[in-house]
Order: structure tokens, then C-alpha cells, then sequence
């Protein structure tokens, strides 16, 4: 139990402007929220969204597709936008972190940066599954 995902957007200050985590427990659940503002002022909108074994089955599917020891870093573009993308996750009970700065600039030349576009992709996908089921699109968001 635990921690199965969790990815975070940070700014420059390193303070979290949205997060996402998926948990396993009985039942799976997902937690998320998005900062009110840039400047911190308003107060955060969190949510729990509780998941149903056939949704959570199918989380941990595309999590487990990802290859823990074929990704060792995520390549970082040379743009500095002022944001950082933090990524956790356990696959086989494995933990990898790994820390991006500026992963948008990555889809304009996907082939330089494979590792990150892994990332990219997966986010992706977990946002086409559970934005439908309440999840705020800003919790998928690469910048503000």
C-alpha cells in the first residue's frame, strides 16, 4: 500500500503550483490540487477521488509499462522558464524520482529527450482517465 504515482508542477521558487497522487489502498483513490493563484493568496483547491478496481487496474497498467531501470534522469532542455516537473513512482516495488525543469519545451523535439517524453506521454494518459472523473486538467499542466 501506498504511494503508487505522484507528479508535481513546481515554480522557481520551488513551491507547488498543482500535484496529483494516486494511492493504492482499499479502494485507490486519487488526490490532487491546484494552487489558487500564482502569489500563493488564495487558498488551494484540493480534492480525493475514490477509484474503482477496473480504473485503478488499469492506473497501475500504464504505470507498470514504464521501465524503472531504463530511466535514469530526464533530459532537461536549455529554456529556462522557471519551472520544474517532479515525478514518483513505484513499479514492482521499485521507487523512481526523477526531477524536470521546463519538460514543454521537450514535445518541440521529442526524439532529444526520449526519458522525459516517457513521462510526458504517461501523463498524458493518466489525465485522459481521470479528468473525466473529476480530476482537475491543471494537475497534468508542464507550466502555468
Amino acid at each position: 500500500m501506498g504511494l503508487l504515482f505522484k507528479y508535481s508542477l513546481n515554480d522557481a521558487r520551488s513551491l507547488t503550483l498543482s500535484e496529483i497522487a494516486i494511492f493504492e489502498s482499499e479502494p485507490g483513490y486519487v488526490s490532487s490540487f491546484v494552487q489558487g493563484n500564482n502569489d500563493f493568496t488564495l487558498p488551494r483547491e484540493q480534492k480525493r477521488i475514490d477509484l474503482d478496481s477496473a480504473t485503478f487496474d488499469k492506473i497501475r497498467g500504464l504505470i507498470s509499462e514504464i521501465k524503472v531501470t531504463e530511466l535514469e534522469f530526464l533530459e532537461h532542455v536549455l529554456v529556462l522558464d522557471g519551472y520544474a516537473q517532479e515525478f514518483s513512482y513505484k513499479v514492482d516495488g521499485r521507487e523512481a524520482n526523477f526531477v524536470g525543469f521546463n519538460l514543454r519545451y521537450c514535445k518541440d523535439q521529442p526524439a532529444l529527450y526520449p526519458n522525459a517524453m516517457v513521462m510526458i506521454r504517461l501523463l498524458q494518459k493518466l489525465k485522459n482517465i481521470l479528468v473525466p472523473l473529476g480530476v482537475d486538467k491543471k494537475c497534468f499542466s508542464l507550466s502555468r
